[in-house]
């Protein structure tokens, strides 16, 4: 599993605008599931739980676009149709992940995840999310949206190097 910064060539955009676009592109970063490809093929491990990435990131109150692309082999993931994630709401960064993670893992183990087609919306909620991805296009998007300023604790499925920029 890693826990990290969302510094890996992120397609996050943010929706509307704002007066500081430093700090949007740095809020932006958060959503950073795409990057270059991984060796990892089907049926890979992911160790001892349900979830390989995590990172904790302070957004403001608004509306972000999260897009995945198929990596250079033209296939989404390793190979996949979907992917779950949780998106919890938490408090100081440096100890959300580690907090959230029994609620996270309990969620991500969850027999049915919300079902969740590309053009879907994604908030912090004690939900698990199956984020289906449109096999027809080279890219699928869905809305993260939050109601207030905060911290969010996302947990992947995959890592970030499953998908292409």
């Amino acid at each position: 599993r890693v826990a990290s910064q969302p510094h890996l060539g992120a397609r996050v955009s943010r929706l509307g605008t704002h007066t500081q676009p430093q700090h949007t592109y740095m809020h932006c970063l958060l959503l950073a599931l795409a990057v270059v490809a991984v060796s990892a093929g089907p049926g890979h491990s992911h160790g001892d739980g349900p979830w390989e990435w995590g990172g904790v990131y302070r957004l403001l109150a608004g509306d972000y676009t999260w897009t995945f692309s198929k990596n250079a082999a033209g296939i989404y993931g390793a190979p996949d149709e979907s992917m779950r994630v949780v998106v919890l709401r938490g408090g100081p960064a440096s100890d959300a992940l580690d907090d959230l993670r029994p609620a996270a893992e309990a969620l991500l183990q969850l027999s049915q995840c919300t079902l969740l087609d590309g053009g879907g919306e994604i908030g912090a909620a004690d939900t698990c999310f199956e984020l289906r991805f449109n096999q027809s296009l080279p890219a699928t998007s869905w809305t993260v949206r939050t109601a207030i300023a905060g911290n969010l604790a996302i947990y992947t499925e995959h890592l970030p190097m499953e998908f292409s920029a």
